[in-house]
């Protein structure tokens, strides 16, 4: 794997929690280069079961864990999920806000 594939990955968004910031369905950009601040979608293993991933904006950082939050109250809530430790944290994503994404994988 090259060090850009390191660093750079591609993300699936499934479900409407990032609504309007992020669609579902659209692939998106993300790193582990830089570190997640507030208000940033992290990339991150559920809690619960460690073979799926979610999707979910910061809201507070507590020392090494982060709290998120849904846009929307039908989604999985912060609450819901507890603290994230930062080992859990895969990356963020890259410019959601301005709803750039991807049409599909890079090849």
């Amino acid at each position: 794997m090259s060090f850009l594939a390191k660093l750079l990955f591609i993300v699936k968004v499934e479900g409407m929690s990032g609504w309007p910031h992020l669609v579902s369905g659209k692939h998106y950009l993300a790193t582990n280069f830089v570190e997640p601040h507030l208000g940033d979608f992290i990339v991150f293993t559920h809690p619960q079961f460690p073979d799926s991933h979610l999707v979910k904006r910061v809201k507070d950082r507590q020392g090494d864990y982060f709290l998120v939050e849904s846009n929307v109250p039908w989604a999985t809530s912060g609450e819901e999920l507890g603290p994230i430790h930062i080992s859990a944290v895969q990356g963020k994503l890259i410019a959601p806000r301005s709803k750039v994404y991807l049409k599909g994988p890079i090849a």
